[in-house]
């Protein structure tokens, strides 16, 4: 006998959205399921970064923090998938505790998706951090809800005022998955920035992902990205105004079409 959750999925009116978030590469690998906009318009960069979504990127950025802060984020992949979050960090001693609350599907399927996370200040050129996410998906007015718990740790390296490094592992226990990233990243000319990284992921090809920003009296940013798996090309633009950020960027995926983010923060 077929058990009800398999019937459920077996159903035609969950078969399309099942399809359509097996197509997108986000949402079904846990780490990076919201990519932050300027994190997207690098072409995927993240683990010499420090950004409003730390918490659910390289959980080390936290280290870094200066500020509180508070931020929105969308997405949609497809016409029908959006994805949403909110990202919160507030500055402790040493670094900061960071969560972020994310929400993507479909009608007839819902991954949601929760970050925990603390970094660390080890000494002025290290920062460390670890978080862990729940998260589940979920068939509304359905008895189909399948938890599951993933866990991440990172380390950010401030060689000098040029030169960056960064690694970050994060595991998937329910699947047995694990992805280690490692990048660097290079300033140049006091107001560009050059990223580079690679992701090993169990069971799949490298991914490689290079990424460029730059800065116009510390207000506007302007950057461009591309990662080979799948092959997309990026760009985007941030704006800082007082307290306030603005960023706004786009990708184009091979596998699946342009995907919009944009995202408002506000720090204090």
């Amino acid at each position: 006998m077929i058990s009800p959750p398999v019937w459920m999925l077996k159903r035609p009116g969950i078969l399309l959205p099942v399809f359509f978030l097996s197509l997108f590469p986000g949402p079904m690998k846990g780490q990076n399921m919201v990519p932050e906009s300027t994190t997207a318009a690098l072409g995927g960069t993240f683990v010499t970064r420090s950004s409003f979504m730390a918490a659910s990127q390289n959980q080390a950025g936290l280290g870094w923090t200066e500020h509180h802060s508070l931020g929105l984020q969308h997405s949609r992949p497809f016409m029908e998938l959006g994805i949403s979050a909110l990202a919160a960090r507030a500055k402790t001693r040493k670094g900061s505790l960071g969560s972020v609350l994310s929400s993507c599907g479909i009608r007839g399927l819902r991954h949601t998706s929760l970050w925990i996370s603390y970094g660390m200040k080890l000494s002025p050129q290290l920062s460390a951090g670890l978080g862990m996410q729940v998260q589940s998906f979920s068939i509304p007015g359905q008895a189909f809800y399948h938890p599951e718990l993933d866990l991440a740790f990172g380390i950010q390296l401030r060689i000098s005022d040029r030169w960056e490094l960064g690694t970050h592992i994060s595991s998937e226990n329910s699947r047995q998955d694990l992805c280690i990233s490692a990048g660097c990243a290079y300033s140049f000319f006091q107001s560009a920035t050059l990223y580079a990284e690679c992701h090993i992921r169990t069971g799949q090809r490298i991914q490689f992902s290079q990424g460029l920003e730059w800065a116009f009296a510390n207000r506007l940013s302007l950057m461009l990205g591309i990662s080979n798996l799948p092959v997309t090309w990026s760009a985007g633009l941030r704006v800082l105004h007082k307290q306030w950020g603005i960023h706004l960027a786009f990708q184009y995926v091979s596998v699946n079409g342009s995907i919009p983010y944009t995202s408002l923060h506000y720090a204090w």
